[in-house]
C-alpha cells in the first residue's frame, strides 16, 4: 500500500510513516497542501492520510480540489480532533471516505485504510503484489523473487525495489526515494547510491534493471 500522508505536525506524521513501513507499506509525508498537491502530480497513491487542521488551505479544501479539480478518486482517510456530527458529514460531503479522531490508534489507522481500499476494489482488496517481467514484491510477505527463486536483502534495498517496482517507468526523483526510503532528504546521495548498488547486484541476473536518468533520478524497466 502506498499512502500519502498530509500532516504539518512532523512528530505525527513521522511515527505514522514509520509505523506504516514497519508494517511493510511505502509512505509518503506532504506537510503542506502545496507539498500534497506536487506529490500528487509526481506519483500514484493508493489512499491519502489526511490532516483537517492544515495551515493556508484547510484540509477539506485541499479534499474537493482533489475532488472536483484532480478527479483523484482513491480513498482518503481525514484526521481530526473535531469529533461532532456536522464535522463528520461536512468532511463526507467534501469527499471523505472516512475519519479517525485524534489521539489515534497507529492499528486502527491501517486497518481503517486497508477497509476503504477493500471497499474501493469491490471488496477483493488492493493487490499485494507488484510484478514487472520475472521480477515479483509481495507485499504481504515481504518477499522478493526472481523466476520464481526468492532473492534476500535488506530493508532498504527492498523498499527501493517497491518504490520502483510501484511505478515502473516512470522516472522518480532522488528526492522522493530518499523521503521514501528515510522519511527525508539527504545532505548528499552517498546513503542512496550504496542502496541502489546493493539493488541492482540482486536484480543482475534478472530481466529487470534500475535506469539513471541524468540530472532527474530512476526508473525501472525490463531489459531491452
Amino acid at each position: 500500500m502506498h499512502v500519502l500522508i498530509v500532516e504539518d505536525d512532523p512528530g505525527i506524521a513521522g511515527t505514522l510513516t514509520e509505523f506504516l513501513a514497519s508494517r511493510g507499506h511505502v509512505a509518503d509525508w506532504a506537510a503542506s497542501p502545496a507539498q500534497a498537491l506536487l506529490r500528487l502530480e509526481q506519483a500514484r497513491f493508493d489512499a491519502v492520510v489526511l490532516d483537517r487542521g492544515l495551515p493556508r488551505i484547510e484540509g477539506l479544501r485541499l479534499l474537493d480540489i482533489m475532488r472536483r479539480e484532480l478527479g483523484l478518486q482513491m480513498p482518503v482517510l481525514v484526521l481530526t480532533a473535531r469529533d461532532t456530527e456536522e464535522d463528520k458529514l461536512q468532511g463526507f460531503a467534501a469527499g471523505a471516505d472516512d475519519y479517525v479522531v485524534k489521539p489515534f490508534s497507529l492499528a486502527e489507522v491501517e486497518a481503517r485504510l486497508q477497509a476503504l481500499l477493500r471497499r474501493s476494489s469491490g471488496g477483493s482488496g488492493y493487490s499485494q503484489a507488484l510484478q514487472l517481467g520475472k521480477l515479483r514484491y509481495d507485499r504481504d510477505r515481504l518477499e522478493l523473487s526472481v523466476a520464481g527463486e526468492i532473492r534476500h536483502a535488506g530493508p532498504k534495498v527492498m523498499k527501493l525495489i517497491e518504490v520502483l517496482l510501484q511505478e515502473p517507468g516512470r522516472v522518480l526523483t532522488h528526492e522522493h526515494i530518499e523521503e521514501s526510503l528515510w522519511g527525508e532528504p539527504q545532505l548528499n546521495g552517498d546513503r542512496l547510491r550504496q542502496v541502489l548498488y546493493q539493488a541492482r547486484k540482486l536484480l543482475e541476473a534478472s530481466d529487470v534493471e534500475i535506469v539513471s536518468v541524468h540530472a532527474r533520478g530512476y526508473r525501472m524497466e525490463q531489459k531491452s
